[in-house]
């Protein structure tokens, strides 16, 4: 997505938007185009992405059903004027006014709304739009509603169960009394045989849009019991135990060689690889920190990973305090007094990102396909595979390991997993010394400051 939507003319950045159908009534454009007014593409790709997510904003409060939302806004307003009406004359008035003869040829929604006010009647043809609600509004709707207690990653997966659904049916405008059963079992063979997702995926998804069917169930849009809900899903051969594999010595040796020599890659995102292998940290954790979140005690220099209002943490484990192994404590220290990053964010490239990750996981997962490998089960999320292991070999006990890499640690033993605050500083200092002893061939790679 390097140059998309952006167009040079002369020396000035141009924005391209193609409005999707459900927003032309709302723009009243099929086409935008606007001067970003720089001549460095740099700075139009932040101001572009700062546009496409004001456009999905807009997206998302509109809903994707405006023809619904329209016409049930009109059936209310017909029907709150006649509940008003006091005396005979201003019935006839309201008659008069709201004719669905009369304005069936120039307004066929009005029309139906009027018919579906006044007569009764649970639906009208005369639009061929349905008064029901439909998936991708009350998406839109829950979406709003819970973004802000959501982990980015939540939302993303939301988004994408979403998109998928609406392939499958071959629809934007799916309505919810539609879907049954039956059908979400179509879609999950959908995803398994067409798309080729993976049963977890498949899970969390179907999760998801269980929790949109059981949201538009509690507000009264929708009466039957969620058909997303306790489906047995199949799983594909190897899902059991595919995961995501480490690099190997050979081909982190190479990664590291080919990020050392790039010009085009910053002293920080150099660093980001052997941090992330360091710490045992989720790439958007990482991405996401704030200087002040790198903190001394006890003459150690730890990580406070915490919730903030970029940084979404996965589960309640997520909240932790890592030490900082010695190999990578310099460019921590380095970046953290950065007088030239002016920003709150650990990582400068991060300060206009709605999503922190974006600025590692795009420009590395492209890095590792042309130059590593193709096979999606070995990415960045290898790196916390690759620090799980070494943990694993320097005999670290597993509940310690779920604690340092923010996993939950009640299967480990409720009292520790419910009441425990987690490792003393110098324990779990000790901890990652071991580790580091483990992956000292990989330290062997990193960049030098």
């Amino acid at each position: 997505m390097t140059k998309r939507h952006l167009r040079l003319r002369g020396d000035t950045w141009y924005f391209n938007y193609a409005v999707p159908k459900h927003l032309q009534p709302i723009l009243k454009k099929k086409n935008i185009t606007k001067s970003l007014g720089t001549d460095s593409l740099k700075t139009a790709r932040v101001l572009r992405d700062n546009l496409l997510r004001e456009y999905e904003g807009l997206s998302e409060s509109h809903g994707v059903n405006p023809e619904g939302v329209r016409l049930r806004t009109l059936i209310s307003e017909i029907r709150e004027k006649y509940s008003k009406a006091s005396e005979e004359e201003h019935y006839w008035a309201l008659d008069d006014i709201y004719d669905a003869e009369r304005v069936s040829k120039t307004d066929p929604l009005l029309a139906d709304a009027i018919l579906i006010a006044n007569k009764g009647n649970d639906s009208s043809s005369l639009s061929g739009v349905s008064v029901e609600y439909t998936l991708g509004e009350v998406c839109a709707e829950y979406i709003n509603k819970v973004k802000d207690q959501r982990s980015q990653q939540t939302i993303s997966t939301t988004k994408r169960a979403l998109k998928y659904f609406e392939q499958f049916r071959k629809s934007r405008n799916i309505l919810l009394k539609s879907i049954d059963r039956p059908s979400v079992t179509r879609f999950i063979d959908f995803l398994r045989i067409d798309v080729k997702v993976g049963s977890k995926s498949i899970s969390n998804m179907l999760s998801c849009l269980n929790k949109i069917y059981k949201y538009a169930r509690d507000y009264g849009y929708v009466e039957n019991e969620s058909p997303f809900q306790d489906h047995s899903i199949i799983k594909s051969v190897g899902d059991d135990t595919k995961g995501y594999r480490p690099f190997t010595l050979e081909q982190f040796t190479k990664l590291m060689s080919i990020i050392n020599n790039s010009r085009k890659i910053s002293e920080a995102r150099k660093w980001f690889v052997p941090m992330m292998l360091m710490t045992g940290m989720r790439p958007s954790e990482l991405a996401g920190l704030y200087k002040d979140d790198i903190f001394e005690e006890e003459g150690l220099w730890f990580i406070s990973v915490h919730e903030t209002k970029e940084r979404r943490l996965k589960t309640k484990n997520s909240y932790r305090k890592i030490p900082i192994h010695s190999s990578v404590l310099n460019i921590f220290l380095k970046l953290k007094n950065d007088k030239s990053n002016e920003s709150k964010f650990l990582f400068n490239e991060v300060k206009d990102l709605e999503s922190p990750l974006n600025s590692t996981g795009q420009w590395f997962s492209r890095l590792k396909r042309k130059h590593i490998t193709e096979d999606s089960d070995v990415a960045l999320y290898s790196l916390r595979a690759m620090f799980a292991t070494a943990c694993e070999n320097a005999g670290i006990e597993e509940r310690a390991t779920a604690y340092l890499m923010g996993h939950s640690r009640i299967a480990q033993g409720l009292a520790y997993g419910l009441y425990s605050t987690g490792l003393e500083p110098s324990l779990s200092a000790k901890y990652i010394d071991k580790v580091g002893e483990k992956l000292t061939p990989y330290v062997k790679c990193f960049p030098s400051l």
